[in-house]
């Protein structure tokens, strides 16, 4: 075995034990601090593996590990940013209707949370154009 599959598996199996810890909420980003190596080392690392791997089943546990790190972006700091404008039940009486959707309207209006929502679907789309490519 080549040392940069022993350094790419590594890389990978720490990324994926942070997954397993914490699995990735779709409508949360988190700040890339909490990744085991740079972002773009654990990318390089999955396709790298990805391309010399023939099990249907370890190739779609990379493809998946690969879409999960858009969800990992810089300077977003504690907590997660959450971009779900709206989460439970909706209030059945009219006065906490009105605030709910006050907060929704909040929340939708924030601009650091639309850029980084932007930046997270940017790159998720950019590696699903990479994937198809790789595949094809």
């Amino acid at each position: 075995m080549s040392e940069q599959r022993m350094t790419d598996i590594q890389i990978v199996g720490a990324f994926g034990a942070v997954l397993e810890r914490e699995p990735p909420d779709l409508t949360l980003i988190y700040d890339e601090k909490r990744l085991p190596f740079a972002k773009i080392e654990i990318q390089k690392a999955l396709f790298r593996l990805l391309a010399g791997e023939t099990d249907p089943k370890l190739r779609s546990t990379f493809q998946m590990a690969l879409l999960a790190l858009p969800r990992y972006q810089s300077g977003v700091g504690e907590p997660p940013i959450d971009t779900a404008v709206f989460r439970g039940a909706l209030p059945m009486g009219k006065d906490e209707l009105r605030a709910t959707a006050r907060k929704i309207v909040a929340a939708g209006d924030d601009p650091r949370t639309r850029a980084l929502k932007a930046l997270a679907d940017s790159e998720t789309d950019q590696l699903l154009n990479l994937l198809k490519r790789a595949e094809g």
